[in-house]
């Protein structure tokens, strides 16, 4: 049996190092134990919430969706891609109209063959992460950009978080990483696995294999379900 986990909302808070007293649990707890990490963020940003000793412990850690491998804490494999100037434009003009009246710092952050997209900013405070979120679930706004994306751009996209977008080569997810995992028996651990969201390819894929599936609430509730 090996096991899978996001990391967002699954082994920590969103955008936060992971809590000390589940860390303490969860070194124990793969001590014994095959695990991959894969997460939207790129390895600098897994390695801040992780810490060095998680992630060099993990079989491999897939970064931006998988599309970035990573081994003993070093870049093993790299999907190479680059996305066409009329996007980085469409989504400068979509940061100008967007309804949301608010703005802080990175809008527009590229991550390798990755493209990360907030309206509200990677630099926003915990209460205006909250209350865009709040907002976006009454405004669909993000699941609005996501179609129109799809639908005009040669790209896949997938709701990341709780202010941005994923923006990836067609085609791509995170159940591509499975390409690189030929164990029989796998359990993946995810918070966003609805339809549109980032964790729902590998979830889907694998629910439809018989495998292990769990949507978890927060890191306390994978603690739950590992004890």
């Amino acid at each position: 049996m090996v096991y899978i986990f996001d990391v967002d909302g699954t082994l920590t808070p969103p955008s936060a190092k992971i809590d000390p007293k589940f860390e303490d649990f969860f070194m124990n707890w793969v001590a014994t134990r095959k695990f991959y990490i894969v997460s939207g963020n790129d390895y600098k940003k897994i390695d801040y919430q992780l810490g060095k000793t998680i992630c060099y412990l993990a079989s491999v850690v897939f970064a931006c969706s998988g599309l970035i491998h990573y081994k003993n804490c070093r870049k093993v494999w790299e999907v190479k891609h680059t996305f066409p100037v009329e996007l980085y434009t469409y989504l400068q003009k979509y940061l100008k109209e967007s309804a949301y009246p608010d703005r802080f710092g990175t809008h527009i952050e590229k991550r390798g063959p990755l493209i990360n997209f907030s309206v509200v900013g990677r630099d926003c405070t915990r209460e205006y992460r909250k209350d865009y979120y709040l907002w976006d679930a009454s405004n669909n706004e993000r699941k609005v950009l996501l179609e129109y994306l799809e639908n005009n751009f040669d790209v896949s996209v997938s709701i990341g978080g709780e202010i941005s977008i994923d923006i990836l080569p067609r085609g791509w997810g995170k159940h591509k990483i499975l390409d690189s995992i030929d164990d029989e028996h796998i359990s993946f651990y995810g918070d966003k696995t609805e339809k549109g969201q980032n964790d729902y390819s590998i979830f889907q894929s694998l629910l439809e294999k018989g495998q292990g599936v769990f949507k978890v609430q927060d890191y306390k509730h994978t603690m739950e379900l590992l004890r």
